[in-house]
């Protein structure tokens, strides 16, 4: 462990547009052996969330990594297009959760035993 002391310290620097478009890179500091900055983008969004009060908006930062060699120019040139799959991921996962949610089967046995059904006959 003691050769991989410090390499994992990085300077970050933040980069946004003025589309609001943000970028950020992670520059190794420490190390013998130099890593390639690491770029990813960021977004923040507006997620509806189940609370026991009913729904409500919550704002969640997200970032993403660009593809390894990515500088920072051509991370604001493809930002767009990564933003959008980035999304489609997002929605993609919150469906999936969904749907594996609503699956999920009540077993008789957790009810309570006191309840009627339609016939008037204990269930």
């Amino acid at each position: 462990m003691a050769e991989k002391q410090g390499h994992d310290i990085r300077q970050v620097n933040r980069y946004v547009d003025s589309n609001g478009r943000e970028v950020l890179e992670f520059v190794q500091v420490f190390g013998k052996s130099k890593e390639e900055p690491l770029v990813k983008g960021s977004m923040t969004l507006k997620i509806m969330v189940n609370t026991p009060m009913g729904p409500q908006a919550q704002m969640q930062r997200h970032e993403w990594p660009f593809p390894d060699g990515t500088g920072v120019k051509k991370a604001f040139e493809i930002w767009d297009e990564a933003a959008n799959a980035e999304l489609e991921l997002i929605k993609k996962n919150n469906e999936e959760k969904t749907k594996e949610q609503n699956r999920k089967i009540v077993p008789a046995r957790t009810l309570p035993g006191g309840i009627i059904g339609l016939d008037g006959k204990k269930l």
